[in-house]
């Protein structure tokens, strides 16, 4: 397992007793849905500002530029449950999938993580709550962000790629502003914390090179060390 202080885990999920048929049932999950053209996924963003977007990864962020786009994102999303005649952002009904900046998101509407969310919800015996469910494909991304207007939870990820090393989850520690670098290897999850509080909040982004990657986000319980490590 790696660890960085108490910020963030990673680990093969066979590495954990009990943890394989876990990690077997989001591996299951890794494949490109009929129907997505990746051209189309940068077209919708435009060839231009996809690469920018991209690029912008590599240094730290502007965080209160980063946060004002966060927050709207927010807002868009919660507006269909303030207002029902507002426009849905997320999925329309019949959509299994749909295109995000730099990636595409399931639907949960269909279901796709019922099984993996019971295992999951039996190994820790928790209510774990689904928190997304994406594909990266090569050169994809997701900005800086912080999640800080969503659930505060720890939280997992299982992380899947088609090739070792050329995707990454990037960090920014809150105390000494490092810029910290994972990258992912198939078959893992990371484990993070995700804070409301102003001062303890974690920035990350996710980038793709040459390679597709899934995850699949739940929360877990406060206590999840103990049956872990």
């Amino acid at each position: 397992m790696i660890q960085y202080k108490d910020l963030f885990y990673s680990f093969h999920c066979n590495e954990i007793p009990g943890f394989e048929d876990i990690g077997k049932a989001a591996r299951a999950l890794s494949e490109i849905p009929a129907g997505f053209d990746r051209t189309e996924l940068q077209r919708k963003t435009g060839v231009d500002r996809h690469r920018h977007m991209r690029a912008s990864l590599d240094v730290l962020p502007d965080k209160k530029q980063a946060m004002t786009l966060e927050a709207k994102g927010h807002l868009n999303k919660a507006l269909p449950r303030i207002e029902p005649k507002a426009q849905n952002t997320n999925h329309q009904p019949d959509e299994e999938w749909s295109f995000r900046p730099g990636h595409i998101a399931f639907n949960p509407s269909y279901g796709r993580l019922n099984d993996l969310r019971t295992l999951l919800n039996n190994y820790f015996d928790f209510n774990c709550l689904q928190a997304g469910d994406f594909l990266y494909p090569p050169h994809g991304f997701r900005l800086w962000h912080t999640n800080k207007f969503d659930l505060e939870s720890w939280f997992i990820f299982f992380v899947d790629v088609d090739k070792p090393k050329s995707s990454f989850f990037k960090f920014i520690d809150p105390v000494t502003n490092e810029l910290i670098t994972h990258w992912d290897e198939p078959g893992t999850a990371n484990i993070f914390r995700i804070s409301s509080d102003n001062n303890n909040l974690l920035w990350h982004c996710i980038g793709t090179n040459d390679s597709h990657r899934w995850s699949q986000g739940f929360s877990i319980p406060d206590n999840w060390k103990e049956k872990m490590l």
